[in-house]
């Protein structure tokens, strides 16, 4: 679960370095209307960046909730006992 996480949190930061870049040169000093489009660009991969870093933390919520759940139903199955 960790290791897929590192996965995604470098996928991420590659993403959100690469909208940067788009960013620089969309809105660099010598940027002309055609430019515009790496503008857009970096904000598709700066969306993107942060959609799948947070489906990913979102994914492992879910796990641990399940686990804390499931936790939860044995203590309380030993009490009744």
């Amino acid at each position: 679960m960790i290791k897929e996480f590192m996965k995604r949190a470098f996928v991420s930061i590659i993403l959100i370095i690469a909208a940067i870049a788009c960013f620089r040169v969309g809105f660099g000093e010598n940027a002309i209307k055609y430019d515009l489009v790496y503008v857009f660009v970096g904000i598709i991969l700066m969306f993107r960046a942060f959609f799948y870093l947070n489906k990913q933390l979102f994914d492992t919520a879910t796990k641990m909730e399940i686990k804390l759940k499931n936790k939860i139903n044995r203590i309380k199955e030993k009490i009744k006992w």
